[in-house]
């Protein structure tokens, strides 16, 4: 009986809420986000993601944080495909907020860092194909300082036909700073399109939504696993899975054969679950996930729930959390920073104090309207910042 609320969050503010009066410019508070007349962010615009950063991973590899985000460039004044690339900051140096970004020099992106999704066929142009969309970073360390990462692709749909979405993955060595694959690679077993009967994931739908892996070392080996979660299912009725995976090291990492794959975890509305960070602290899993009244994609709050086995579950949603009226981690109020919606709370701990990195939408309209203003600089996905 999960009643207890184990973490008290506070998020980061600049002046006070009740000293907002304006949307534009946007408050101060978030720590990464386009490049705008607000006050130097902690985290400072780049030009891969002068338009968005969101989709938040950290993990302390070598005396170094490594901070993964997705971020999409603005080009010729329009959104352009999302990337991924590292930040990172020495352990001694961390102070939650500060991150070196080396994935600019003079202004250009620089090559072999900064993850690209890969072709999708482009029917409007016969002959060309245009990027995948590549979001979600998720990364588990596998040993020899390399980490195992899994996103997601997707690509628009034609008319009548359902998103182009499939899992992929690559490795990031933090000797080198470098991707084993770029762009990278899609798992052979988790793909879009209608139900499969293939034996790693028998009859279950396409993969829908967000990917998040957790590291696993075994104590009579030292080797690593790694515990695979992923929305599955069909729009408006997916659920968590989890998959134990093998050739977490190197090779293609797939589902253990003869391990089946587990069904964890739904809304307790129905409808769509994605959005999910897991942290491990002290024998216990916790993770957030997205809800609100207008999911699958205008999330206002995170839902807790814990597990004491990542893989077989059962995660265990904390009933104070999953109302309509919970008040335990909500987007903020009209003149807040993080007015519109909020996406993937990735928690970290680190010398004993807890933090919190989310995705979030400033809107300088209705903070009601999906999206709303998304041409204007002003407005998108931003950063968010919070401690416990």
């Amino acid at each position: 009986d999960l009643r207890m609320v184990p973490f008290r969050w506070h998020k980061r503010r600049g002046l006070l809420p009740w000293q907002y009066d304006a949307k534009v410019p946007e408050p101060p508070g978030n720590i990464a986000g386009a490049d705008t007349p607000l006050p130097a962010r902690p985290i400072a615009p780049a030009a891969w993601r002068s338009e968005d950063s969101a989709n938040s991973d950290l993990v302390v590899v070598n005396g170094r944080v490594l901070y993964f985000m997705r971020g999409n460039p603005r080009i010729g004044g329009r959104t352009a495909t999302a990337r991924i690339a590292e930040l990172h900051t020495d352990v001694p140096a961390f102070d939650g907020i500060h991150f070196t970004d080396p994935n600019v020099r003079s202004g250009t992106l620089t090559a072999g860092t900064v993850l690209v999704g890969g072709a999708v066929k482009n029917s409007q142009q016969p002959g060309t194909a245009l990027p995948l969309q590549l979001n979600e970073p998720a990364s588990a360390y596998v040993g020899d300082g390399r980490l195992l990462f899994f996103g997601r692709e997707s690509g628009l749909a034609d008319a009548g036909q359902a998103h182009d979405r499939r899992l992929v993955f690559s490795r990031f060595d933090s000797r080198t700073d470098t991707w084993e694959h770029n762009p990278p690679r899609p798992t052979s077993w988790s793909q879009s399109g209608a139900a499969t009967d293939s034996p790693a994931v028998p009859n279950v739908a396409a993969l829908y939504g967000t990917p998040e892996v957790v590291s696993l070392r075994d104590p009579d080996h030292d080797a690593y696993q790694a515990v695979l979660l992923q929305s599955t299912g069909l729009p408006g009725r997916a659920v968590m899975t989890t998959a134990l995976l093998t050739e977490v090291a190197s090779g293609d990492p797939a589902p253990i054969s003869g391990m089946p794959l587990q069904k964890s975890l739904s809304r307790a509305a129905g409808g769509d679950i994605y959005g999910f960070r897991v942290l491990f602290d002290n024998g216990i899993y916790y993770l957030h996930y997205n809800d609100g009244a207008q999911v699958p994609d205008w999330p206002d709050r995170f839902v807790l729930a814990a597990s004491l086995d990542p893989y077989s579950g059962p995660w265990v949603a904390n009933e104070e959390t999953t109302g309509a009226d919970s008040r335990y981690f909500r987007r903020g109020s009209q003149f807040d920073p993080d007015n519109g919606a909020i996406w993937q709370g990735t928690m970290f701990k680190h010398r004993g104090r807890y933090y919190l990195y989310y995705e979030n939408y400033h809107s300088i309209g209705d903070v009601d309207e999906q999206y709303g203003s998304y041409g204007s600089p002003e407005a998108g996905s931003r950063v968010g910042f919070a401690t416990a």
